[in-house]
């Protein structure tokens, strides 16, 4: 074999000699067929593992045989089909202390007691970090699988000795279901938001639990964090004023949204189980608002006025006078909608001051209903927050999307049985670089 080929195969620099016919294909102990690559190993150390002699000359070490297996280590794939190199190591006797030891090769190649390369474990990390189970990895790498499932607990152990992290200047914070065993019903990430990266992820989000965390912390390192992301659970906002001294809160604008939203949903499903749903006209209208329910419920400045025909109302009819039509149906909610639409518009421009006097004149208000009101009045306890989120372009989209791939990893995996191993995933996937663990 040439250079260039051992350079292509990964294998240069190693001392390998090989024969003519140093390829050859035949059945794994997994039946698959392989191509192994065979060599040998004959160069002798220079000096004894265990008296420490140098080797010079034949009046200090001896030649004594081959090691009794050959050894057998996995490349990455070639041609879609499993490599392996499979070497026979010569072994050396000390005249000195009568030790009999085989030289090894080095550890950038192949780590000790490891039946696959670095580059075959760098590519199974590699795999780790999508959101898909270790079978799926294995059937990728063309390995078995108890090799990628160990690679995964070393991810944990790695995970779990590594130190704690100082706290970033933006906290966002949120919760997922993770697995049965642990404390709480639900899991709590944090993460930063400046950099992207996971600060930590804790099994139980009860706020003893969490205070306990962060109160682990030192008080001038609490004081660094100046702005927490979170939605509107008020468990986490007496938590946050807690451990975070000078640390503002910003309530998600997602969240924001969606509570208008749903104010105003639940009064356009009232409206609508008012109708007859059997017969006559109401029963078109009722059809109407359950079918096309988005429309109504999006900014009427984003939808379409491009008509389309519709075979529910009979005719070419565009989004824009759809959405105009279903709020006429009634009186209370096309007054809830006009409103509903005033305050998507203001929220939109990210007019602070317009907004919250809306709010406050509802609450006087003969025609919107009550519980639409309520609803609404809830966001003035939560003014400096949204006003806060309304000026700065922080957000929980980050969180969100990592809960995401969670929900990914986890379906993919059908289910974790320990959180110490989801967790450990969890990190490794938002990892931004890969090394070997």
């Amino acid at each position: 074999m040439d250079y260039n080929t051992q350079k292509l195969l990964g294998i240069q620099d190693l001392d390998i000699t090989f024969k003519e016919d140093w390829l050859i294909y035949r059945k794994d102990r997994r039946n698959r067929m392989a191509q192994i690559i065979e060599g040998s190993l004959e160069k002798r150390p220079s000096h004894c593992p265990s008296c420490g002699v140098a080797w010079e000359s034949t009046k200090d070490v001896y030649a004594h045989g081959t090691t009794p297996k050959k050894r057998v280590i996995q490349l990455t794939e070639i041609n879609n089909q499993p490599t392996y190199l499979e070497l026979t190591i010569r072994r050396s006797k000390c005249r000195h202390c009568s030790v009999v030891s085989a030289n090894h090769l080095p550890n950038y190649f192949v780590k000790r007691r490891k039946s696959i390369s670095v580059k075959l474990h760098l590519k199974i990390l590699m795999e780790l970090k999508n959101p898909t189970n270790c079978k799926k990895v294995a059937s990728i790498c063309k390995t078995g699988y108890q090799i990628v499932y160990q690679t995964s607990l070393q991810i944990a152990h790695y995970i779990n000795d590594l130190d704690s992290r100082p706290l970033p200047r933006v906290l966002a914070i949120d919760e997922f279901k993770a697995t049965r065993d642990c404390e709480g019903a639900m899991a709590f990430i944090a993460m930063n938001w400046e950099s992207g990266q996971i600060h930590t992820i804790l099994e139980d989000r009860r706020s003893h639990k969490l205070l306990e965390f962060f109160n682990g912390y030192s008080y001038e390192e609490r004081c660094k964090v100046e702005f927490v992301v979170m939605d509107m659970n008020a468990a986490y906002d007496s938590m946050v004023k807690k451990a975070f001294p000078k640390a503002q809160i910003v309530i998600d604008r997602f969240h924001i949204v969606q509570h208008l939203t749903n104010a105003f949903k639940m009064i356009r499903i009232q409206e609508m189980n008012k109708l007859n749903r059997h017969s006559g006209e109401e029963a078109k209208k009722y059809r109407r608002l359950k079918r096309f329910w988005r429309l109504s419920q999006k900014d009427y400045s984003c939808l379409s006025s491009e008509s389309k025909y519709y075979p529910l109302f009979d005719r070419y009819i565009s989004a824009q006078d759809i959405a105009l039509e279903l709020a006429n149906y009634s009186p209370v909610l096309k007054e809830t909608w006009e409103f509903y639409q005033l305050l998507l518009g203001y929220f939109k421009d990210r007019n602070a001051d317009y907004f919250f006097d809306l709010i406050r004149e509802s609450r006087s208000s003969e025609f919107l209903p009550q519980n639409f009101r309520n609803k609404l009045a809830f966001l003035l306890k939560k003014e400096e927050s949204i006003r806060l989120a309304l000026s700065v372009p922080y957000n929980n989209g980050l969180v969100e999307g990592t809960n995401n791939k969670i929900k990914l990893l986890k379906r993919s995996a059908f289910g974790y049985r320990k959180h110490e191993h989801l967790f450990a995933r969890i990190y490794w996937m938002q990892a931004d670089t890969v090394y070997s663990v």
